[in-house]
C-alpha cells in the first residue's frame, strides 16, 4: 500500500514524514501504539506536484467597483484562484467550469473567462496541483 502525505503545501519535510510513519507503524519502545495491521506494508510517499498556471479575463461589476478599485480586482481574482488551486487534494483534477465559478463568486466580477488551461488538468493519483501563477485581465 503507498500513502501519499502532504502538509497542504504538496509535500512534507522529512521530519514530518517520519513523524506520520512512527504515528501510524508506531514506535512501541518509545511507547506510542500503532495503527498498522500486522503484514501490511506502507511506502510513505509525497506525491508529485503539478504546477498550474491560470490565465483569466475578468469584467469587472461596475455597481461595486469604482475607478481606483480597479487595481485591487487582478489581485483578489488571482488570490481565489491561488486558494481554490492549493485546497485541492491529492488526485483532484483543475476543472476549468471550478476555475470560472471561483471567479465568477467574487462580487466584484460581473463575468469571468479561463483561457488557461484551455482544458481540464488530470491530476493522477499520485499528485497534486499547486498553484504557479495566475495572469488577471480586466476588461472595462
Amino acid at each position: 500500500m503507498t500513502l501519499y502525505l502532504e502538509d497542504g503545501s504538496g509535500g512534507m519535510t522529512p521530519e514530518a514524514l517520519a513523524e506520520a510513519r512512527r504515528t501510524i507503524d508506531g514506535d512501541f519502545p518509545g511507547g506510542i501504539g500503532g495503527y498498522r495491521a500486522p503484514g501490511v506494508n506502507i511506502r510513505y510517499l509525497t506525491p508529485d506536484i503539478v504546477p498550474v498556471t491560470v490565465h483569466a479575463t475578468v469584467t469587472a461589476n461596475g455597481d461595486v467597483v469604482n475607478e481606483m478599485d480597479l487595481l485591487a480586482v487582478p489581485e483578489e481574482a488571482a488570490g481565489a484562484v491561488r486558494k481554490f488551486v492549493n485546497g485541492l487534494k491529492t488526485g483532484e483534477p483543475v476543472l476549468v467550469s471550478d476555475l470560472i465559478v471561483v471567479l465568477r463568486r467574487l462580487p466584484i466580477l460581473a463575468n469571468a473567462r479561463v483561457s488557461l488551461p484551455a482544458a481540464d488538468v488530470v491530476i493522477r493519483r499520485n499528485q497534486i496541483a499547486r498553484y504557479e501563477e495566475c495572469v488577471v485581465t480586466v476588461e472595462k
